[in-house]
């Protein structure tokens, strides 16, 4: 599933989009109609006669796509940015060819196999709804969309009737889904909606009273015989807050497996904990709490002395609660700054402006108190680069991540104890950690550079290599290539098995692979088939959990590199193992 956003306390600016729609013999299409999404933003247009067309886009940039289609929908085209995350640059100019479209047959049904009509069905690709439609009387629905598109998953829901699902095999995926189809896959799809279990999200301030205007999604469900969760786009299933701070959600399934995870956004709070609804709760309302935001200020100057005129200030918290924090805020012409920042977290400061980079402070943000001001003082930056190969041949690796992260000088656990005044939950499930992430990718040379300011940092490289602390200060620049001996990745197919009858398959079993090589780490889930077999793709040596669907039994294997097959005894589990 892909992780969920962090709360960012402050827009960016917009910025400028354009592109062209032409046909494939590159005809200017100027009847086509334009959909850009940026999530939550949405605009339709037409492009100009030329097929030229202009649209201003805000950021932060999440989930982008345009699409592009003629008149009857019988051409399509579409571009999607791989950018879930907040922040990232944003792409500056498309160019979209229209092309026959592809198309899908959805046949949605009730748990009588009576056809549903009504029900919406819809499309979605890298978490980004790409088409969507209602069913007609017979239950029937027929989807158009660009055929360049890897389909991630339809589903479809009603009110009152529920919600289903089917995903879409993916080449990336380290562990098949049995349950899953093949891209390629035309036949007509049967979705049954097998009844709902109506809930509702409650929104109330952390002193009780009700708060309306909460956009409140649902994120994550699981159903049986699935293999995966179905990870929701942010327009998929959303509902506002009322006066009452209400939103009914009427379409979740009642055969939902999992916990449901619904997501509050706002810009006027901090929400302070995920919501979740277990599958086994008797009752059917959940209640989510967001806080007013803290007000923190501050001054950046140049090492010269020189306001940081125009300066960013990068922002980033952790607390007890399952929320995370990032943020920004803008220095005005004499370097003077106020951030919105989430209560009750540590959080870590960060100014810089061109190529120049503050040292990292750190405050305790503790909600109804004041925080100490700010001074940032930005140094010249320093370069990191270097170059990255693989295998015997030094062959460059194109296109690679690499990734520093920096951590605070201290971290909050370490502070001396009346400093460690956050509110911590007798149930606290998470620490107080923080770091920032920069990232970068190689060129077609295999070489990468990045532009970081004083403080401790950790270098990640490619799979195979080891990470490298770095002690920044004020220097100019530092130089590190990373190498790595890349494995094959080989075939695991395996079995889960009972261990008081081992011949008898179980159905349904769930495994867990780590690596046990930390320089190879991949980690993933899979869902073993009707009698137990799964097949996952590895390139070193695992600990694999497998459990059955309840939780009730479960069993270890570890498998070393070169190991094909693996069967995998399980037994009754201890409630460490249930966890």
């Amino acid at each position: 599933a892909r992780d969920e956003p962090t709360q960012v306390a402050k827009k960016a600016d917009a910025w400028e989009l354009r592109g062209t729609v032409v046909s494939e013999d590159g005809k200017p299409e100027p009847r086509a109609s334009i959909t850009v999404r940026n999530f939550p933003f949405v605009k339709i247009l037409r492009p100009n006669l030329d097929g030229s067309f202009a649209v201003t886009v805000p950021k932060p940039t999440r989930n982008f796509a345009v699409f592009a289609r003629d008149e009857n929908g019988s051409r399509r085209a579409a571009f999607i940015l791989d950018n879930s995350r907040a922040n990232r640059p944003s792409v500056s100019t498309v160019r979209l060819v229209l092309k026959r479209a592809r198309e899908m047959i959805v046949l949605v049904t009730d748990k009588s196999n009576r056809a549903v009509e009504g029900a919406t069905v819809t499309v979605q690709s890298n978490y980004v709804t790409v088409e969507q439609q209602k069913t007609d009387r017979k239950g029937q629905t027929r989807l158009q969309f660009a055929a360049s598109l890897p389909v991630q998953s339809v589903y479809a829901f009603k009110a009152g009737e529920g919600l289903d699902y089917c995903l879409y095999r993916s080449e990336d995926e380290w562990a098949v889904n049995p349950y899953a189809r093949p891209q390629d896959d035309a036949k007509p799809l049967n979705l049954k909606l097998a009844g709902a279990r109506p809930v509702l999200v409650r929104v109330t301030q952390t002193g009780g009273q009700p708060v309306a205007g909460v956009r409140v999604r649902a994120w994550i469900f699981r159903l049986p015989n699935k293999g995966q969760v179905l990870n929701l786009a942010g327009d998929a299933v959303v509902a506002i807050t009322d006066r009452d701070g209400k939103a009914s959600f009427p379409q979740v399934p009642m055969n939902n497996q999992g916990t449901i995870i619904f997501h509050l956004e706002t810009q006027d709070y901090f929400v302070l904990d995920r919501l979740e609804l277990q599958p086994n709760s008797k009752s059917n309302e959940i209640v989510g709490v967001v806080a007013a935001w803290e007000h923190v200020h501050g001054k950046v100057i140049f090492a010269n002395g020189q306001p940081g005129r125009r300066a960013k200030v990068e922002i980033t918290g952790s607390g007890y609660q399952s929320q995370s924090f990032t943020g920004e805020a803008d220095c005005d012409d004499e370097g003077r700054f106020e951030a919105r920042v989430a209560p009750d977290q540590y959080v870590l400061f960060l100014a810089k402006s061109g190529k120049a980079i503050s040292e990292v402070q750190t405050r305790v943000v503790h909600a109804g108190f004041p925080t100490k001001p700010l001074n940032l003082v930005m140094e010249p930056a320093t370069r990191v680069h270097g170059r990255v190969t693989l295998g015997k041949e030094n062959r460059p690796a194109v296109g690679q991540q690499i990734v520093a992260t920096l951590r605070p000088p201290i971290q909050y656990d370490q502070l001396p104890p009346k400093e460690r005044v956050l509110p911590k939950p007798e149930n606290a499930r998470r620490g107080v950690w923080i770091q920032i992430w920069d990232r970068t990718t190689t060129n077609e040379q295999g070489r990468y550079e990045l532009e970081v300011g004083p403080g401790k940092r950790r270098l990640f490289g490619p799979p195979g290599s080891d990470w490298v602390e770095l002690d920044i200060r004020v220097q100019p620049e530092i130089e590190h290539n990373f190498h790595s001996d890349p494995l094959e990745p080989g075939t695991l197919s395996g079995r889960v098995v009972l261990k008081s009858n081992p011949t008898g398959g179980v159905g349904s079993a769930e495994i867990q692979a780590e690596s046990i090589d930390r320089k190879r780490y991949r980690g993933f889930r899979a869902d073993c088939d009707s009698i137990g077999k799964f097949r996952v793709r590895r390139d070193t040596d695992l600990l694999i959990r497998a459990t059955s669907a309840d939780r009730q039994l479960a069993g270890f294997a570890r498998v070393p590199l070169g190991h094909d097959n693996v069967t995998i005894q399980i037994g009754r589990a201890s409630c460490r193992e249930r966890v």
